[in-house]
């Protein structure tokens, strides 16, 4: 009957150390994964599209630039529109911003800073300052 015990609590304890090493296995640090290359911005695809867009919001400005399908059309001054201008703004800063400007050239990082100056006047102007709302030259 000794030997059985001794059977049993030698089981018992392989198994308990099987146990504790898998515990730590799992506890341990995972080795570091090399870091995912970023991927490479389309920044003149990127440019074109927010002409595009651009263009489409303010239809009185593409006229002038020479976009003759926007003739005698202009943009939606309600306070919906405005709204709809102010979130289109906002969600163009957040994809300029997201460019890592590492990836672009020098006229590149020109570029993105300038739309994202542009961006930030144009949401003063509308949002800090309300002023379509206050300035009939707004319009």
């Amino acid at each position: 009957m000794a030997s059985n015990t001794w059977k049993n609590w030698s089981k018992a304890l392989a198994a308990g150390c099987a146990l504790a090493a898998l515990s730590l296995a799992a506890c341990s640090p995972k080795a570091p994964e090399a870091p995912a290359a970023a991927a490479k911005v389309d920044w003149p695809g990127l440019i074109k599209d927010w002409i595009e867009d651009d263009f489409a919001a303010n239809p009185s400005f593409a006229a002038y630039e020479g976009e003759h399908k926007f003739d005698g059309l202009q943009p939606d001054f309600s306070d919906a529109g405005l709204k709809t201008e102010i979130n289109r703004l906002k969600l163009w800063k957040a994809k300029a911003t997201s460019v890592d400007p590492a990836q672009l050239t020098d006229p590149q990082k020109f570029e993105r800073d300038y739309l994202i100056a542009t961006v930030d006047m144009r949401l003063f102007w509308i949002e800090a300052s309300d002023w379509p709302h206050k300035s009939p030259a707004y319009y």
